[in-house]
């Protein structure tokens, strides 16, 4: 099976300042490209968290329900982002556009239990100032992949001076029972592998500030073969 690999989206009704566009209209056009692209190849979606940019934000919710309805033979896996997640309140999270999206099935949220029973096995971390990552108990990479999404301060370098953030190539490295991890939260694009495992980020979909890296980011996605192991 093929899995398409995102990472922060922060669909908006509200245009950023210094943005020309209406950002919701190409919000709307991006992710829909997104899906109709997953269609094509016949994939599942995998997306790291922060789908949207504020918690509730009703203007737009209703446009992302038509349009997974509209997609719905595209199964669209998903964690919660501290952008979907309201005054950072775990407790509250099914109040929240995302909340809305599981309730009525459009989106799955993933977690500590893994996805499916044979393969391959999908774990998902959502935001969470107190990061605990699943250990999963088959750790044959013989066998099928074990996969894992976590919205977390995972990066390949600090951002700002003395920015806490956790070593992606570490990371990569420590959690070596994973053949794929896809992470967000930071809004860069970047790749590692070792010995056929990967560990990804790519990027925001949506560019919302007139930042250096932005003039040059070019968003993209990944597409993860279960069969091969290959991205």
């Amino acid at each position: 099976m093929k899995l398409l690999l995102l990472s922060d989206v922060h669909l908006s009704s509200k245009t950023p300042i210094g943005r020309l566009d209406d950002y919701r209209k190409t919000c709307l056009r991006k992710f829909e490209y997104v899906l109709k692209y997953a269609r094509k190849i016949n994939a599942s979606v995998l997306q790291a968290g922060d789908l949207f940019d504020k918690p509730r934000d009703w203007f737009i919710l209703l446009d992302i329900v038509q349009l997974l309805k509209r997609y719905n033979d595209v199964r669209f896996y998903t964690v919660f982002g501290q952008h979907d997640t309201y005054m950072y309140s775990i407790e509250n999270r099914d109040y929240t556009s995302m909340g809305v999206l599981a309730y009525n099935n459009l989106v799955y949220i993933l977690d500590s239990t893994p996805l499916g029973t044979e393969h391959p096995l999908i774990w998902g971390v959502s935001f969470n100032p107190d990061l605990k990552i699943p250990e999963p108990a088959n750790k044959n990479h013989k066998r099928d992949p074990q996969i894992l999404v976590a919205h977390a301060t995972i990066s390949d370098q600090a951002l700002y001076p003395g920015q806490a953030y956790y070593s992606a190539k570490k990371f990569l490295q420590d959690y070596k029972a994973f053949d794929l991890i896809l992470c967000a939260d930071i809004h860069r694009h970047f790749y590692f592998s070792d010995k056929g495992r990967y560990l990804v980020n790519t990027g925001p979909m949506m560019r919302k500030e007139a930042s250096h890296y932005n003039f040059s980011h070019e968003p993209c996605f990944y597409v993860y073969d279960t069969e091969t192991k290959k991205l």
